[in-house]
């Protein structure tokens, strides 16, 4: 009797311990990627499991979890729209912006990327750092560019500000009392001219940044390149589609930044486009005459005519000049008619008298 129990309760526990493993057991999904960041009595805990069967012990009592699609998000004009921004002479201009990010796999960043409200609170918030920080950095006749023409190709300074706005905390610091972007240019190799809204700073030939560098210690200017090196290598890699740049307060990592091409609006685009006309027709012109000279000269040698009557051979042909017959009649009345017939032969008769050998 004893055994028979003893065999009874194996059996109830095994048959109890296969039913929790059974109830527990939840498949996460593999396409779309997806996690499942694990909640302990009903709260997120930081925690999370890959794709795949997994076991969630007395699931959802105890255990439970919160799918999180960790598929790349890639923008479009309804989540970030193309920002229009003025330059400080007021030039104005839309900038398109492409950006792709993932949920980040961790767990304490998946529970931020949660309470940022998931994908649709995410791109409203980065839609309004974006937009605020694109305006302020082109108007400011600081940091910004200078004017229009400036701004048109200022993309690359303006990928570095709005990484720097987004990232915040997340972008290791570059040591020294100097703006970033300023570091950033100077770095370049080959090192480029000092642009207006430098000037203050850096000097007309960067002798200012110079002089303030060679004030520091060795060492600090060493890690400073260094700093400035490490943060251009990771504007590439975002503007590449590579990057790896965490934004913790939103739970997300930011693969892709781009700056689009960059389009003048109103005034200052109608102005832009009425001397792109002009420089197209200028060119235009330019090869029409140049064509019309070859031809010219090339007629002449096969024709061996005048330079004049090569180019109106040129231009009758192109439809330029016209060439007609001019051909005129006259109404004679049957009696005048009868008369010339009359005396025709005769003229004709002493003309061919007159002309021909032996006539008189």
């Amino acid at each position: 009797m004893v055994v028979e129990m003893g065999i009874f309760l194996m059996f109830l526990w095994i048959a109890v311990g296969l039913s929790i493993w059974f109830q527990g057991l939840r498949k996460i999904p593999a396409d779309p990627p997806c996690v499942a960041l694990i909640t302990f009595f009903g709260k997120p805990i930081p925690e999370y499991k890959e794709a795949g069967w997994r076991f969630f012990f007395l699931y959802p009592f105890i255990f439970g979890y919160i799918l999180i699609d960790v598929s790349k998000k890639n923008s479009t004009e309804k989540e970030i729209s193309s920002q229009l921004v003025r330059a400080p002479d007021f030039a104005e201009f839309l900038v398109p912006l492409e950006i792709t990010w993932t949920p980040m796999k961790d767990g304490q960043a998946l529970i931020e990327y949660i309470k940022s409200k998931k994908e649709k609170g995410v791109w409203e918030i980065l839609a309004g750092i974006v937009a605020q920080r694109l305006r302020e950095w082109a108007i400011s006749s600081i940091e910004g560019p200078q004017d229009g023409e400036a701004l048109l190709k200022a993309g690359d300074d303006a990928v570095a500000i709005l990484i720097k706005a987004i990232a915040g905390n997340a972008l290791s610091p570059i040591p020294g009392p100097f703006p970033t972007q300023i570091l950033l240019h100077y770095f370049k190799v080959p090192r480029p001219s000092v642009r207006p809204e430098e000037k203050k700073i850096a000097g007309k030939n960067w002798e200012k940044l110079e002089e303030e560098l060679r004030k520091l210690p060795p060492g600090l200017v060493t890690t400073i390149k260094t700093e400035v090196e490490k943060r251009r290598d990771g504007i590439n890699d975002i503007r590449n589609g590579n990057g790896k740049q965490a934004i913790s307060h939103l739970g997300i990592e930011l693969k892709r930044l781009n700056i689009g091409e960059i389009k003048a609006t109103g005034k200052y685009g109608e102005s832009l486009e009425s001397k792109a006309k002009e420089e197209r027709e200028r060119k235009s012109e330019t090869l029409e005459i140049q064509h019309v000279a070859d031809t010219v000269d090339r007629l002449k040698k096969q024709l061996g005519v005048s330079n004049e009557t090569a180019l109106e051979i040129l231009q009758t042909e192109r439809g330029k000049v016209t060439k007609s017959i001019s051909e005129n009649k006259w109404n004679i009345s049957p009696e005048t008619r009868a008369m010339i017939e009359k005396i025709a032969p005769e003229i004709l008769a002493g003309f061919l008298k007159k002309f021909t050998k032996g006539g008189k």
